[in-house]
C-alpha cells in the first residue's frame, strides 16, 4: 500500500490522492472530483504486477506527453502536404528489388524479399503514372548498428513535386518546420536554431573544417591507399568525423554541390551532382535529389552501386519494374526524404530518437 500515490490523469498531468487506497504502480485507478475539483472517490479497476520489461520503459506515463506530442506532430505533417495541395500515396514497404546504394544495407527477408529503405522507386513510378506532387510517410528499414540516431525501423517522409528545381523543395522544408512550430526558431538542447536556411557548398564545408578538397584530391590518384582508405573512403572519413559536426549549428544548413560520385539516384552536370542534404546541429536530417530520369545511365548506376555492395558481400536485387517505367518517361522532378524520428527528436528537445512502439 502506498501513502498518497502519484497518478497520472487522462490528460498527462500526475495529481496526489487525497485519500490512502491499496494501489501499486501501475494500477489504473477511478477517481471522481468534485465539483470544486476535490476527490471525492478513487477506486481501483486494474491491479498491475508491478513489473514492466525494460523494452516496455517508452510506454511508461511520464513519457505519454513526449508520445502524444510525437504524433501530433506527425499528423501535422500530414495536415501541412493536404494543404498545400499533395496526393498522399500508400506504396508497397516488401518489395522484389530496390534501388542498390553502396553506403545503404537493406534488409533482407527469409522469403527473398526486401524490406524497404526508402519509397522512393515507388513514388517515382507514381510521377511516371500522372501524379505531380505526392507524398509518402511511412516505415522504411536499413541494417546500420542502432544508434542515438538511428534505428533499424524508422519513419521516413518523402514528397516530390515535377518540374521543380531543388530551391523548391528547399522551400517547402522550411516552410514545413515553421507550420510545425508556428515559430520561426526552436530551442534544443539550450540552444537557439533558427528556422531559415543557409547553403554551403560540398567544398566549402571541407574549407571550414581545415580540409581543401581539390588538393585531397590531386595529391594522389583515386586508386591509392592512404592510411589504409582510398580517395573515396578518405573523403567519407574526414566528412564524418571533421565536416558533419560544423554543418547546422544555430540553423538549417543545406549542403549543396556534391562531388560526381555521390549520384546514384541524382542528376549530373558539370561533375556537380544536383542533390542537398539537411543538417540541424551536425546531423542529417533529409536527403534531396533533382531526381535522375535517364533509364540508361540509371542502369549503368546501379550496375556500379551493386559492384561495390558485393564487394562488401551484400547481394542486392534490383528493381527493375522501376527500371521498365522509367524507360516509359518520367518527368523531370526533385524530391526529398526526411528521416521523421530524426526531426521530432528537435522539436520535441530529446538528445535521442524514440525506439518505435
Amino acid at each position: 500500500m502506498q501513502k498518497n500515490p502519484a497518478v497520472l490523469s487522462f490528460d498527462g498531468k500526475f495529481i496526489k490522492l487525497s485519500e490512502n487506497i491499496n494501489a501499486d504502480i501501475g494500477d489504473i485507478v477511478e477517481i471522481k472530483l468534485s465539483e470544486n475539483g476535490r476527490i471525492e472517490k478513487c477506486s481501483i479497476l486494474v491491479k498491475s504486477s508491478g513489473k514492466l520489461s525494460a523494452a516496455n520503459l517508452n510506454i511508461l506515463p511520464q513519457n505519454y506527453a513526449n508520445t502524444k506530442r510525437r504524433f501530433e506532430l506527425i499528423w501535422k505533417i500530414r495536415q501541412f502536404f493536404h494543404e498545400n495541395g499533395f496526393i498522399e500515396a500508400a506504396t508497397a514497404m516488401m518489395k522484389d528489388g530496390i534501388a542498390p546504394e553502396e553506403h545503404i544495407e537493406p534488409l533482407k527477408l527469409t522469403n527473398g524479399k526486401f524490406l524497404i529503405t526508402s519509397p522512393e522507386l515507388s513514388l517515382k513510378r507514381l510521377l511516371i503514372g500522372g501524379f505531380d506532387k505526392l507524398f509518402e510517410i511511412t516505415h522504411a528499414f536499413r541494417d546500420d548498428a542502432y544508434g542515438n540516431f538511428h534505428n533499424k525501423e524508422f519513419i521516413i517522409a518523402e514528397w516530390y513535386r515535377t518540374y521543380k528545381k531543388l530551391n523548391s523543395i528547399q522551400e517547402d522544408f522550411i516552410k514545413l518546420l515553421r507550420y510545425l512550430t508556428d515559430s520561426k526558431e526552436i530551442v534544443w538542447q539550450d540552444k537557439k536554431i533558427a528556422l531559415e536556411g543557409k547553403i554551403i557548398t560540398y567544398s566549402e564545408a571541407f574549407k571550414k573544417a581545415g580540409f581543401d578538397l581539390e588538393t585531397l584530391e590531386s595529391s594522389f590518384s583515386h586508386d591509392d591507399q592512404c592510411g589504409g582508405f582510398n580517395y573515396y573512403e578518405l573523403v567519407d572519413y574526414v566528412f564524418e568525423r571533421y565536416v558533419k559536426p560544423l554543418l547546422g549549428n544555430g540553423q538549417i544548413t543545406f549542403l549543396v554541390n556534391f562531388p560526381e560520385w555521390k549520384s546514384a539516384l541524382a542528376v549530373v552536370e558539370n561533375r556537380i551532382t544536383k542533390r542537398f542534404e539537411v543538417f540541424i546541429e551536425g546531423i542529417e536530417i533529409a536527403s534531396a535529389f533533382y531526381e535522375l530520369n535517364d533509364k540508361s545511365e540509371q542502369e549503368r548506376r546501379f550496375k556500379k552501386e551493386n559492384a561495390a555492395l558485393k564487394k562488401r558481400g551484400i547481394n542486392i536485387t534490383t528493381d527493375e519494374e522501376f527500371l521498365d517505367a522509367l524507360g516509359w518517361g518520367m518527368p523531370e522532378a526533385s524530391g526529398i526524404a526526411v528521416g521523421i524520428d530524426r526531426l521530432l527528436l528537435f522539436l520535441t528537445d530529446r538528445n535521442k530518437i524514440e525506439k518505435l512502439i
